[in-house]
């Protein structure tokens, strides 16, 4: 049996393998920008919480009175300032302490009692 001129042989053509070639290089390349998009995220929201964690252990440290009002630790330095604030007109006032704790790239502020 002859082919007749318009039958076509099963296969891709060279243009056709280019195509795919190029779609996946492009998927996977998005693909690793991805993940090193996500590594980045979890490094800073790790370094955010050990941050949070220290400030909080050296709140609580201040009010135990384990350490001093002003100091630093590591790369930590922290200072308290007293703040008096009237409630009900001049009434009464509440005494509390504001806790600023700062690293080299990031700072909080907490309040003592």
């Amino acid at each position: 049996m002859k082919k007749g001129p318009k039958a076509r042989s099963a296969g891709f053509t060279l243009l056709e393998v280019l195509v795919a070639v190029a779609v996946m290089g492009l998927a996977g390349a998005g693909a690793l920008q991805l993940i090193v998009l996500s590594e980045r995220g979890l490094s800073e929201a790790r370094q955010r919480s050990f941050f949070v964690e220290e400030a909080s252990r050296l709140r609580l440290d201040l009010l135990y009175g384990k350490v001093s009002d002003n100091g630093t630790s590591g790369d930590l330095s922290w200072e308290t300032r007293s703040r008096n604030q009237p409630v009900l007109g001049d009434q009464w006032s509440v005494r509390y302490r504001i806790l600023s704790v700062k690293s080299k790239l990031r700072s909080i502020e907490l309040i003592l009692p």
